[in-house]
């Protein structure tokens, strides 16, 4: 098993900078969020990362991106668990269905 830095959220903010600290620091990255075009050139520019572009709100996406590390043979040695958002306003005015994935994913 190959040891990975594995980073949620890593398509933009924070999720970036955490990528190219850990890059600096030697070590091999997986790169997830929704944005497989983010995700893409960030691992370009490193050299040392791969991408899982899944939306981690939704259903089975963590189940998903397991499977994924297993079939590369990647044990997760350091997780930034980064991906998450948050909805301003009102409870009882927030869609239901939008405020489950944010609890889902965060």
């Amino acid at each position: 098993m190959t040891p990975v830095a594995l980073i949620t959220g890593a398509s933009a903010g924070l999720g970036v900078d955490f990528a190219r600290q850990f890059s600096g620091q030697g070590h091999r990255l997986v790169l997830v969020a929704r944005r497989r075009e983010r995700l893409d050139a960030l691992a370009a520019e490193l050299g040392n990362a791969r991408v899982v572009a899944v939306d981690l709100s939704k259903a089975g996406a963590s189940d998903r991106v397991m499977a994924d590390l297993a079939a590369h043979g990647e044990l997760v040695e350091v997780l930034v668990n980064n991906a998450g958002f948050g909805l301003a306003g009102r409870f009882a005015d927030l869609g239901g269905k939008r405020q489950r994935e944010m609890i889902d994913l965060n």
